[in-house]
């Protein structure tokens, strides 16, 4: 599930990236399966955790970003309530 999981966002990354050149989604999901990856070879599985903190970082981050584009899409447009 985790592995599913991290794939749909790694494609999902990849086609923000193409699309917005906002690279940060993609990032912290290459990040994270790195990480997931090595923490195999750790003595603790705690690293796993601030992998999957910087994730959600990044995560944040993207959905901040997305947002302000939307609202300069919005702004462009007026009164009226189209999204172009």
């Amino acid at each position: 599930m985790i592995i599913g999981v991290t794939c749909l966002l790694l494609i999902a990354g990849f086609i923000l990236y193409r699309k917005t050149k906002w690279k940060w989604m993609l990032i912290g999901t290459v990040i994270m399966g790195i990480g997931s990856a090595l923490s195999s070879f750790l003595p603790s599985g705690a690293i796993t955790n601030g992998f999957e903190l910087f994730l959600l970082f990044t995560l944040a981050l993207t959905k901040i970003h997305l947002e302000k584009e939307e609202c300069k899409v919005y702004q462009k447009i007026g009164d009226r309530d189209v999204m172009v």
